[in-house]
């Protein structure tokens, strides 16, 4: 069984203003955080606005680069799913006319499944990737309750 996990390396720079962030593989993002309180949720929020921002202008989603001194962060566990449901249309070579064919949905519904900004509840998601040929297996892993994966 081959997984899919999506995680992403962010270089996080600690200095007199604050904590400056930025994501090699999506260079359009730079962001800051004030604290270390505010860095895990600032870390998740830029890479789902990231991944969003990628789905919405229609580009192929980047492969997570390895890069020294990075820490690999993880998106919202929704933004995740949309992500690889979105990759999978494109390997396809998918409209979201032949999503909803093949999901047997109409076109609004396959619409909103692909949409970054559209909350999908979680069992409408299980079933498209069901239809696709894929489970969606959920595992916890504590990190203090961080999504930040180091090393």
């Amino acid at each position: 069984m081959h997984t899919h996990a999506l995680k992403y390396p962010a270089l996080i720079e600690r200095g007199a203003d604050g904590i400056s962030i930025t994501f090699p593989d999506f260079p359009m993002v730079a962001t800051s955080a004030e604290s270390e309180d505010e860095l895990t949720e600032t870390l998740v929020d830029a890479l789902d606005e990231a991944i969003a921002f990628t789905i919405d202008e229609e580009l192929p989603l980047p492969p997570a680069s390895k890069v020294d001194g990075a820490v690999d962060v993880l998106p919202s566990a929704e933004m995740a799913l949309k992500a690889k449901l979105y990759a999978i249309v494109r390997s396809r070579a998918w409209s979201q006319a032949e999503l909803a064919r093949h999901l047997d949905i109409n076109r609004a519904d396959a619409h909103r499944l692909l949409d970054p900004r559209h909350s999908t509840r979680l069992d409408r998601m299980t079933s498209a990737f069901k239809r696709l040929g894929y489970d969606i297996i959920v595992a916890l892993q504590d990190h203090t309750q961080s999504p930040v994966v180091r090393g």
